[in-house]
């Protein structure tokens, strides 16, 4: 690539990836292994818990304080992406590349009016997602008891 700054964008979402992978994916059993392990129809991260909030990703499934909760595709990556990362700010920009595929230079509110429906969405349980003024937003495991 000749530009600096899209090569290095390209190269950080490459290495989120494997870091998200890593953090999540030790338990994963693979079929190429030799027939060692058992091998799960679902990777251990399919599933993510935090709080009062149970995610399943292979069937958007939401529960939020116990009762389901139906989520706009836009919104539920939101969300996935929020708890994955759990007390780690994520700034809009990086939301807009990573949920919405924009281009770096995009501004937009649109980030800002998504966490408000999710946070409604999601009732009491919404709480989890924090403002960090200036920064962008962070889905908090302090005081929930649990973590992603």
């Amino acid at each position: 690539m000749d530009d600096d700054h899209r090569m290095l964008t390209h190269g950080c979402l490459i290495y989120d990836a494997l870091y998200e992978w890593l953090k999540h994916g030790r338990a994963e059993q693979h079929g190429w292994n030799g027939g060692k392990g058992k091998v799960s129809g679902e990777p251990p991260w399919d599933r993510l818990r935090s709080g009062r909030v149970d995610v399943t990703i292979s069937s958007r499934r939401v529960t939020a304080s116990g009762r389901r909760v139906q989520l706009p595709a836009k919104e539920f990556a939101l969300l996935v992406a929020l708890m994955a990362r759990a007390d780690r700010v994520l700034t809009r920009r990086f939301l807009l590349q990573h949920v919405w595929a924009y281009e770096p230079d995009v501004a937009s509110r649109t980030v800002d009016w998504h966490v408000a429906a999710l946070r409604r969405h999601l009732g009491p349980a919404g709480a989890a997602i924090e403002t960090v003024r200036g920064e962008g937003y962070r889905w908090t495991t302090a005081g929930t008891g649990s973590s992603p």
